[in-house]
């Protein structure tokens, strides 16, 4: 039996023209969306030369290609789950202007257990090449295309956009050396989630020349026209369990309507990799596109005792799976390239204005060699993943206390990001005009900003960090792990209700359910309730400590929400510590 899965659910990418945007330049929206408890780090990598013979560090079991003799400075979001980097989520923009993200392709025909394909081929190789050799979009592209040509593609489907100023392209990539790539032109938008989406070869600009016949080979292609001109590349190659899955067409349907400002026909209008835009998109419009949940429409459907919308069977833009959401304006210099970025789900929170090439904020997250880094990017670290204290963590867990207050408090962020937005294009109107000198300075500030208010919400009169929890014991018992956790409230708890876990994770699969009839006051007046974890709430990442957050609803129908810390033990028991991991 064929245990293969297909990937679902991973990012969304948007990518306007440069004559359909407000900017006159391009303008590239990504949503990074990963199932795994992931921290990310942000680095600015200096150009490099490098000694002949060094080849790039790349998966077991995968080809090391070489390294060319020089390589530009870059912005480099990396992302670190539990067993080390992650092969096909980091994002680069280069001192070029030169910007690379990626989705999944929820999957090809030529996926992993087929052996007629290649097994030592290259994946987080290609992203890391393009970044740091490509001097354009078109150069990204070339770049890329003759690296799948040489060595083949090791994962089982995945697409690629290169951009810069002045253009941008797409590349569809399946396991092995089939592609298509097309240009996007620069008077139209691609909104792309994860499938498929280039159809006639027309549309090309490059692809393999036995594109037609394998399909043909493998009975994935029937012709009914002569001049096959019926081809069609996606019917072909995607897999097809999730051909027209509605993860991604409702997705690509709603993201066109908002960018469009029209309804979108999904069966007369199907799923093109491009439209020409109806007009010119601005900023606002790209980050409303990116923290969509579809609102007002018979998908728009809330969840759980926050009535959240992003945990629910409906797959959204903005949802719970969501890392980071960046949207990246070009300009005619580089280095001044402003890179919006919500550190997290983009309803929640603000996109702040960056300049990551003229160099990272310190507090953002500490900072390491990049060099090394990148070297040891699938090395395996004991608490990688563990709580640190920076303005990246603050911003997680104001969104981890938030979900279970969702539907009382958004409205109250949304007013917060409007505010600080609108302060962001004052400060980025200054820089352009040359009135602001220092960069760096200036992207402090509006760090240090964002986290003010998000503290002020977090902390202030009406706390989203109302549940004091003043103990929590993880003990590790026949194969499960239960958690005894006390806490102070105002107000009765609703046992049933309570949910509690690990921060940075989906609620519904990593959180502790209630023991049913555990909750008691104790002596001194606090509640204490016993929950069971139907799967370890972390994997073995060695003993460090973690961010636990517990939520609720109250008799009355308020909610409540509360973090505390953690600390873990190699056999995934725990107990609550004052302090964090040095």
């Amino acid at each position: 039996m064929n245990a293969y899965i297909p990937a679902m659910a991973n990012c969304m990418t948007v990518v306007v023209g440069a004559s359909a945007s407000k900017t006159g330049r391009v303008l590239l929206a990504h949503n990074e969306d990963d199932y795994v408890h992931a921290k990310v780090k942000h680095h600015f990598v200096p150009a490099r030369d490098w000694a002949e013979g060094t080849l790039l560090p790349a998966e077991e079991g995968l080809t090391r290609i070489p390294q060319v003799s020089h390589t530009h400075a870059l912005y480099w979001v990396e992302l670190i789950g539990e067993d080390g980097g992650l092969s096909t989520s980091d994002c680069f923009l280069n001192e070029k202007g030169v910007c690379v993200v990626s989705d999944s392709s929820c999957g090809s025909r030529e996926h992993a257990l087929d052996p007629e394909l290649c097994k030592d081929g290259i994946t987080y190789e290609l992203r890391r090449a393009v970044a740091e050799r490509a001097d354009s979009a078109k150069h990204a592209l070339d770049i890329a295309c003759e690296l799948v040509e040489k060595y083949g593609y090791a994962s089982d489907g995945r697409i690629y956009f290169f951009a810069d100023r002045h253009e941008a392209f797409m590349l569809q990539l399946c396991r092995g050396r089939t592609y298509a790539a097309c240009r996007i032109p620069d008077d139209a938008i691609a909104v792309m989630p994860n499938h498929y989406t280039i159809h006639s070869l027309r549309d090309c600009i490059r692809y393999p020349k036995d594109i037609i016949d394998r399909a043909i080979q493998k009975g994935w292609y029937k012709p009914q026209k002569a001049d096959l001109s019926d081809f069609d590349f996606a019917e072909a190659y995607q897999d097809p369990r999730t051909l027209r899955h509605p993860e991604n067409t409702l997705r690509q349907k709603y993201t066109l309507q908002l960018l469009l400002g029209r309804e979108w026909d999904m069966e007369k209008e199907g799923f093109p990799p491009y439209v020409r835009a109806a007009g010119p998109i601005s900023l606002e419009e790209l980050i409303d596109a990116m923290s969509t949940h579809y609102e007002g429409s018979f998908e728009d459907v809330r969840f759980g005792t926050g009535q959240t919308p992003h945990e629910t069977s409906v797959r959204r833009v903005c949802t719970a799976t969501t890392v980071e959401s960046m949207i990246v304006e070009f300009t005619e210099n580089p280095a001044f390239n402003t890179v919006w970025t919500a550190f997290g789900r983009p309803c929640e929170l603000m996109h702040i204005p960056l300049h990551p090439l003229c160099g990272i904020p310190e507090k953002l997250e500490k900072q390491e060699d990049p060099f090394e880094a990148a070297e040891k990017h699938f090395v395996k670290k004991p608490r990688a993943t563990a709580y640190h204290p920076c303005h990246w963590q603050e911003m997680q867990l104001f969104q981890n206390l938030l979900e279970f207050r969702y539907a009382e408090r958004i409205n109250d962020v949304k007013r917060m990001n409007e505010t600080a937005h609108a302060r962001f294009l004052k400060k980025e109107e200054k820089l352009r005009s040359g009135a602001i000198k220092d960069v760096r300075k200036a992207d402090k500030k509006a760090l240090d900003h964002a986290i003010g208010l998000m503290n002020g919400l977090m902390r202030g009169d009406d706390s989203l960090d109302d549940a004091d929890i003043d103990g929590v014991t993880l003990v590790r018992r026949d194969g499960a792990t239960l958690a005894c956790v006390e806490f102070d409230l105002d107000g009765e708890p609703e046992e049933n209700s309570i949910s509690f876990g690990p921060g940075r994770t989906q609620l519904s699969r990593s959180f502790a359910k209630p023991v049913y009839g555990s909750l008691r006051k104790t002596e001194k007046g606090r509640w204490k309730i016993d929950m069971l974890f139907e799967q370890t709430p972390l994997k073995s990442d060695g003993a460090g400590v973690y961010e636990f957050i517990l939520g609720g609803k109250r008799t009355d129908g308020r909610c409540f929400s509360g973090m505390t810390l953690v600390q873990m033990n190699e056999d995934g028991s725990g107990k609550t510590t004052l302090e964090p991991d040095s």
